[in-house]
């Protein structure tokens, strides 16, 4: 009935939604928005682009029920819906915790040992200054770092 097609509707509205996460910058109204995936732009990109197939995924088995299994239609858009959300929050975590850990790498290639200690890590974090290590932010860190040390 006119349930399935205001299902479907949502579906195919969730699927355009999810084609234009990956190109939206960080907000607070739109995409996969935790506090891990606000972390930075590299962040927000990756939790954006998994957050958006897995949307979409779960977008193309509602379909596939309408078209197939129209019995299951119900419970294969909410399931498919529910697991897509919770899938897309727990991998923003994951991809959160690998930057932190990529950088962290970077960091201390270049401040050697010192980047070791939680106290410098915390403050170069508050400071701006986790970048990808060919970002800006992070070669200004490395002046600021050699140009101290040089003193």
């Amino acid at each position: 009935g006119i349930e399935s097609y205001l299902i479907l509707s949502v579906s195919i509205i969730i699927a355009i939604i999810s084609i234009i996460m990956p190109f939206t910058h960080i907000n607070r109204k739109f995409g996969v928005r935790t506090k891990w995936s606000i972390y930075n732009n590299q962040t927000w990109y990756y939790s954006n682009i998994i957050g958006s197939i897995l949307m979409l995924i779960s977008s193309g088995i509602t379909i596939f029920s309408f078209c197939f299994y129209p019995s299951i239609l119900k419970v294969a858009f909410i399931s498919s819906i529910i697991a897509a959300g919770v899938l897309s929050v727990l991998l923003s975590y994951f991809v959160y915790i690998y930057v932190i850990h990529k950088n962290l790498k970077v960091l201390r290639f270049y401040f050697g040992d010192i980047a070791c200690g939680n106290a410098f890590n915390i403050a170069l974090q508050k400071a701006g200054y986790l970048g990808n290590g060919n970002d800006a932010i992070t070669q200004s860190a490395v002046k600021q770092v050699s140009l101290s040390s040089n003193l």
